[in-house]
Formats: C-alpha cells, sequence, structure tokens
C-alpha cells in the first residue's frame, strides 16, 4: 500500500514526514521509512518488533512513528488508496460470508479481518470449524463466530494467542488485544444487524 500512496501522492507524504521531524523525532523519518518501505516483509515485521514493547506498542522513544502513522492513515487521500488496496480482502470476506451462510455486519467484520490477517481460512481452520458445526448445527450466528475464530487462531502461529485474543473480540463483540479494551459497538458501530 505504501508503495501506491508513493506513486500517487509523494509530495503529500513528505510533507507529513517532515512535520513530524520538525516536532523532533531527531533523526531523518523519511529515510527510514524508505527503507522499511523497501525491505522484505520479515524483515519490515523485525524493524517493528525491534521498536515495541511487549504489550506490542511503540516504545516511547519512537513514539514519532505512531504520531506519522496517526497522521497518514487519517488523510482522506491516502485512506482512498488504502480503500482500492483492501478491495480484494473485502471480495474475500465476501465469499466466505456466502459460503458460511453469515449475514451480520460483525461477522463481515470478521472474515475481513481474517482475509487481511491471514490470508484465508486454511483447510485445517475450515476442517476444525466444520467439525465444531456437526456438533452444534442449532448454534446462532454469534456462536458460529466465536467457533470460527478459535478455530482460525492456531493459523497465527507463535502469534496465536494474539490472532486468537483479535478474532474473539469481533466474534464476541468486545474483549482487549494488546491490552486494549474493545466494544465494537460502541467504538466502530459494528453489530449483528444485517452487512450492507
Amino acid at each position: 500500500v505504501f508503495s501506491q500512496v508513493m506513486a500517487h501522492y509523494p509530495g503529500h507524504v513528505i510533507e507529513v514526514v517532515s512535520i513530524i521531524e520538525k516536532a523532533g523525532a531527531g533523526y531523518d523519518l523519511g529515510v527510514e521509512l524508505l527503507k522499511v518501505a523497501a525491505m522484505a516483509p520479515a524483515q519490515a515485521v523485525k524493524w517493528a518488533e525491534d521498536r515495541q514493547d511487549a504489550g506490542h506498542r511503540f516504545k516511547p522513544e519512537y513514539r514519532h512513528w505512531v504520531d506519522l502513522f496517526k497522521r497518514l492513515g487519517a488523510d482522506p487521500k491516502l485512506q482512498a488508496v488504502q480503500r482500492s488496496a483492501g478491495g480484494h480482502y473485502m471480495a474475500t470476506a465476501k465469499r466466505y460470508m456466502a459460503s458460511y451462510g453469515f449475514r451480520s455486519e460483525r461477522a463481515l467484520c470478521l472474515l475481513f479481518d481474517i482475509a487481511v490477517q491471514m490470508g484465508s481460512i486454511k483447510a485445517a481452520s475450515a476442517g476444525r470449524y466444520n467439525a465444531w458445526g456437526v456438533e452444534h448445527k442449532a448454534a446462532c450466528e454469534e456462536q458460529k463466530l466465536e467457533a470460527l475464530a478459535r478455530a482460525v487462531g492456531p493459523q497465527g502461529g507463535r502469534w496465536e494467542r494474539d490472532v486468537l485474543s483479535r478474532k474473539l473480540t469481533i466474534a464476541i463483540g468486545s474483549g482487549i488485544v494488546h491490552g486494549r479494551s474493545y466494544q465494537l459497538e460502541r467504538d466502530f458501530g459494528v453489530t449483528m444487524a444485517p452487512a450492507a
């Protein structure tokens, strides 16, 4: 996504970077941002992990990165690029909605999150979910979402606990992810109402 942002709005990104640098980043943030953007995904993940505390938040000395990402993420031009880049994730989520028979906003949110974070529902996860479904034919959608979240959790490998807390928070509608409490309806307007 960042390469698309730079292709469409390089001057705008440079302007935002310079605002953060002037606020006291202490070094050339733009140069490091370009280096990170050019890294292989595993390297970029390692770069981010090295700058985070145990709660997966940027350490205080790297706070300028939070400010930068918030500014970039709040920009309408850059949000348009993100929405465009996320289109295939939404298409995947909608295919899962149809194939699993889900209807709610919360289901769409969970399936979108799975598509973004995990890429897909792997065969082993689908098998765990389907096995649960055989035993729970009369389950309501909320119960099915929780079961799917639990089935997908192991796809996270060494991050299974983090993946599971995130997926369960969406499936149940509330929870704690990386030490922060969320309520989907209150925080994002996501309910069990039918998805549009």
